[in-house]
């Protein structure tokens, strides 16, 4: 729920206190910085050998606590935010009609939501395969490293890969992105071995990055300035995928068993890869718009 409401809202403040020509930028330094913590947090889990305690969840909650504080003094000098609180008004019937007429967007968020059911495979459907398969020794070992991989790969080549696709049309970019996530899913059809992981997670890393590169602004450049936070609201449906990929991915593990990567792993890139047509008619769209306008 704290998720849920926080995200939405911080994406909000960003958009409103950032001027147009500096929003990428700043989205992309939030994105850098949750990708610092995902980059540091498994190493310290295996640094201090952090098995089987409650101790890692304990301090997770005082730093959300303590971050939770931060925020009343981070915020408290920010120009606007007390003068734009009272606009409920925005937000009526009429605003969410019209959310709902717009085919663009909607279509958008079902495309990214089996982007983020890929994604969410990688805490689900990997962390099982790779923890169980009989030809890997040490999966939890080498999931933990694949954790650390990711952010870092995200690190070193965020940037530059912004400053590459900045003058890109934005759908087209997560097109890629989802592109990216689903063939991931490829490499573990060829036989088990320690580069297969490392495959996986160079292209899913990309495919990740470019979600977080460039879907948050497409969302703020579909929103009008009055329903900012209508628009960053809704976006977290995406997260439907989310819920649906661990399920699913674990179902198929039952079903098929760990050793059946085909069934596995070929079923996961078929049903991620469905959002590239979704994606691609929301960008039909868009430009038909804006030609008929």
């Amino acid at each position: 729920m704290c998720y849920s409401i926080f995200e939405p809202a911080s994406k909000k403040i960003l958009s409103t206190q950032t001027p147009p020509e500096n929003r990428l930028l700043v989205f992309n330094l939030r994105y850098a910085a949750i990708n610092l913590g995902a980059f540091v947090g498994p190493l310290l889990s295996q640094l201090f050998n952090m098995k089987m305690t409650l101790f890692p969840y304990v301090f997770l909650g005082i730093l959300y606590i303590l971050y939770g504080i931060s925020t009343r003094f981070f915020f408290r000098d920010l120009p606007g935010i007390e003068a734009s609180a009272p606009q409920k008004a925005k937000y009526s019937p009429h605003v969410f009609k019209l959310l709902l007429q717009d085919h663009v967007f909607l279509l958008l968020l079902a495309g990214m939501s089996f982007s983020f059911f890929g994604y969410s495979q990688l805490n689900a459907t990997v962390s099982q395969y790779l923890a169980n398969t009989s030809s890997l020794t040490n999966g939890i070992q080498l999931y933990l490293t694949l954790l650390s991989a990711n952010a870092l790969i995200i690190l070193i080549v965020q940037f530059a890969m912004l400053r590459w696709i900045s003058n890109w049309n934005p759908f087209n970019v997560v097109l890629l992105s989802n592109i990216l996530i689903s063939i991931s899913f490829l490499s573990f059809l060829f036989h088990t071995s320690y580069i297969v992981p490392l495959i996986f997670i160079l292209l899913f890393s990309l495919g990740e990055l470019l979600i977080g590169a460039r879907f948050d602004t497409l969302v703020d450049e579909l929103a009008s300035e009055s329903a900012k936070g209508l628009y960053f609201g809704c976006s977290e449906f995406v997260k439907i995928g989310t819920i649906g990929g661990p399920i699913l991915g674990t179902f198929l593990l039952n079903q098929f068993g760990f050793q059946s990567r085909f069934s596995v792993f070929g079923l996961i890139c078929l049903i991620c890869i469905t959002g590239s047509g979704l994606i691609s008619l929301s960008k039909f769209k868009h430009q038909r718009n804006i030609f008929n306008k």
